[in-house]
């Protein structure tokens, strides 16, 4: 309270107390007298208790303003019997009486005022005491990350100004309230960034282990959680770097005003931002987009309906992969520097798992073409096996049909059999040829050519073939573009894939064939295989049919599987072509979906024109004559009895003297006991006891100059370092013909 207030009471006690004296000298009637006196005693007496009631009322040990009401009614019934005292004087005396009740009055009346001020001070100050006494408890058990010192500080303060309520006590209360206030807001400020701490950390952790397809789901999450605890509208990852199937990740606030969905857009706006007052730490903050400045940035915000707005790039090794964008719709906000760091980790955590899933992706689609390329080889290894057993057969029927023909009469009957004997033997051949190519085990002889004249000569056989209600069209761009490859396969690709995609389109439509050349400037990943960076020709074939599903294409280089009726298919077309392309160190990429048609893109290592041109020249070298042996001594090893006595009965006939064995170390010890009685040998490559290649490299140390032609029908790659070192002079494919077989040998027994 003031002064004025406080020195009110004791002038009215002053009052009454002089009034009580003043009449006490001044009354000659002794009843009268003591009346008076008595009133102004209990004046003086109901005055005492109401400052009694009003020291304990501010004092708090009043639990209610009642007895200061009574004090008052008390002192109001007891101030109205005052006046009764004038009637013991008269004169002058009674004048000074009057004045001083009147004073008196005066006095208790503002009085009363003053207390009913107080009790409205006062209640407000004991309520806030109480709430300052409760908060004071509640914070100290808490703790609210503020210290006992402090509260015990600021409550020492108040008791004090509650007390004594002088200046010099208010401006410690609030001293102590300001401090309090400061460690109160930075105790929360560090409250709300740990929590965002945690938020992040836990963010990272739930990445921890999670399968790669709950990735996706993962990142949602984590915007959803960003959005929710920053007090957000909606969070949006756009993916620039890595093709993704969606092109990033959103969350929206559920009930939000704008309708969910990814703006694409947003991603050259980030890209080519050029508003340099708005970037912090590497980031764009916009937290007033309508204080921009007129242009393409708050226009395409506005469009948005954005009112602020935060995009943090997305790094991961050195490489931006696209940007983490926070926005709000209904409200602005403004990001502490603390805060944006904290994002910018979040924005890290993103970029990694968005890293993450597409690497397992990728691993995983590699894994299954690996798996696949793995079914294939042992699928090819079975095949080669079984092509070479059975070229064995085949060169037992083979061989003694074409002895049988130099036999028989021209037109005799046996004769026509034997033909057709043989003509089921090639057929049979060929098949055999197309599964060692599947297989990769067919000895091939690429040299350099020219892809176009060899791809037109193929297209020109496709279209004597087909019927008239199917065309060709055909873009040859390929020019002088060379490859190393056998021309034989190449067309075999060709015709291969042509006949394919004429039964896909039923012999209806038009075919499209394209040839021509193009350059990879990093690896590339294929449907069917990889490449590493170069330049390639591509051979495109491009059909109109039914297309293919994923489970079909998946299986469609396997030898035998087909989806033609039976009988209509062999099932061995795309396969050989998967082996040719192969060889060819080239690789194939096949588009298709159901009811869309299907594409074969082939890609073969390009080499330089001036090759082709060289290697052509010399291929158009002369080929050795036909000659007849002249009793030339021949040592024949094959480990299958039939066919070394068909080799022997076949050399007979071209004028030959051969010596058969069908174990590779009885033909070591005849060799031994007598090196210079064979001319040349004829050897084997797979054997029980010994390879052809080992067989040979012991006659080769016994007799270096001995020629050694290798027989093979299995298609095993050879290194010519192995031959040379096995003093091998040439490797003839089985099975073996008569024609083949004389020129062998006469460019090793008669070529002076």
């Amino acid at each position: 309270m003031k002064s004025l207030r406080i020195l009110a009471p004791i002038v009215a006690c002053l009052l009454i107390a002089l009034t009580y004296l003043l009449v006490q000298g001044t009354a000659p009637d002794a009843a009268r007298h003591e009346r008076t006196l008595d009133a102004l005693r209990t004046v003086i007496l109901y005055n005492a208790a109401l400052q009694r009631d009003v020291l304990r009322a501010r004092a708090g040990l009043l639990r209610s303003y009642d007895p200061l009401v009574r004090s008052i009614e008390n002192l109001d019934e007891a101030t109205q019997t005052l006046p009764a005292a004038r009637d013991v004087a008269s004169g002058e005396t009674r004048a000074d009486i009057d004045k001083r009740i009147a004073q008196v009055i005066a006095a208790i009346r503002d009085e009363e005022a003053l207390v009913e001020r107080f009790k409205s001070d006062n209640a407000l100050l004991q309520n806030s005491l109480n709430f300052f006494n409760y908060m004071s408890g509640r914070l100290t058990s808490e703790g609210d990350g503020l210290r006992a010192v402090e509260i015990g500080a600021l409550m020492v303060a108040m008791s004090r100004f509650i007390s004594d309520p002088q200046p010099d006590a208010a401006k410690a209360v609030t001293a102590a309230l300001y401090l309090f206030a400061r460690l109160r807001r930075n105790a929360r400020i560090l409250r709300e960034r740990l929590e965002f701490e945690d938020l992040i950390a836990s963010i990272s952790t739930q990445f921890i282990n999670l399968p790669r397809d709950r990735i996706r789901a993962g990142i949602s999450k984590g915007l959803a959680r960003l959005v929710e605890h920053a007090g957000l509208d909606g969070a949006q990852i756009f993916v620039s770097h890595i093709a993704d199937p969606s092109g990033g990740y959103f969350y929206r606030r559920p009930g939000g005003s704008r309708p969910p969905h990814l703006s694409k857009d947003m991603i050259e706006l980030a890209s080519r931002w050029t508003l340099a007052d708005h970037e912090r730490q590497g980031c764009i903050d916009v937290p007033r987009v309508g204080e921009l400045p007129e242009g393409r940035e708050k226009a395409s915000l506005q469009a948005h309906q954005f009112r602020s707005w935060l995009c943090i790039p997305m790094w991961h090794a050195g490489e931006r992969l696209g940007f983490l964008a926070l926005d709000t719709v209904t409200h602005e906000k403004h990001w502490a520097d603390d805060d944006i760091a904290l994002l910018r980790t979040a924005a890290e955590i993103f970029a990694n798992a968005i890293v993450r899933e597409h690497n397992e992706r990728e691993r995983e689609a590699l894994q299954a073409r690996l798996n696949q390329s793995q079914r294939l080889e042992a699928i090819g290894t079975l095949a080669g096996g079984i092509a070479h057993e059975f070229n064995n057969i085949l060169g037992a029927v083979l061989g003694y049909s074409e002895m049988a023909l130099a036999v028989l009469l021209k037109e005799s009957r046996a004769r026509r059999y034997v033909q057709q004997i043989m003509q089921a033997g090639r057929r049979a051949q060929d098949v055999t040829e197309q599964i060692l190519a599947f297989g990769r085990r067919h000895e091939r002889q690429h040299h350099a050519l020219r892809a176009e004249a060899v791809v037109a000569e193929a297209i020109d056989l496709l279209r004597a073939s087909f019927p008239a209600t199917l065309s060709v069209q055909t873009r040859l761009a390929a020019a002088d573009a060379a490859m190393m490859g056998d021309p034989t396969e190449l067309q075999q690709v060709v015709m291969n894939l042509g006949t394919n995609a004429a039964q896909a389109m039923n012999n209806r439509g038009a075919l499209e064939i394209g040839l021509d050349t193009t350059e990879f400037v990093e690896a590339r990943m294929l449907s069917h295989g990889n490449l590493p960076a170069g330049r390639y020709l591509r051979l495109a074939v491009r059909d109109t049919g039914s297309g293919m599903d994923q489970a079909t294409l998946e299986r469609i280089f396997e030898p035998f599987f087909t989806t033609k009726p039976a009988g209509q298919g062999t099932g061995l077309g795309l396969s050989t072509v998967h082996g040719i392309v192969i060889a060819h160190r080239g690789a194939v990429d096949v588009n298709s979906k159901p009811g869309e048609g299907t594409t074969f893109e082939i890609y073969f290592p390009r080499i330089e024109a001036a090759e082709a041109t060289q290697n052509e020249d010399e291929s158009d070298a002369a080929e050795v004559p036909v000659k007849h042996g002249n009793g030339e001594t021949i040592l024949v090893v094959d480990d299958d009895t039939p066919l070394m006595q068909l080799a022997e009965e076949m050399l007979a006939a071209l004028g030959y003297e051969p010596v058969g064995f069908d174990r590779s170390p009885a033909a070591l010890s005849a060799f031994r006991t007598d090196p210079e009685r064979f001319d040349l040998v004829l050897t084997d490559e797979v054997m029980p006891d010994m390879t052809g290649i080992e067989f040979s490299g012991r006659l080769h140390k016994i007799r270096p100059d001995l020629p050694v032609v290798l027989m093979t029908g299995y298609g095993r790659q050879l290194r010519s370092r192995q031959l040379t070192a096995a003093g091998i002079s040439e490797v003839i494919k089985k099975p073996l013909l008569s024609a083949a077989v004389a020129q062998c040998l006469a460019r090793h027994l008669h070529s002076g």
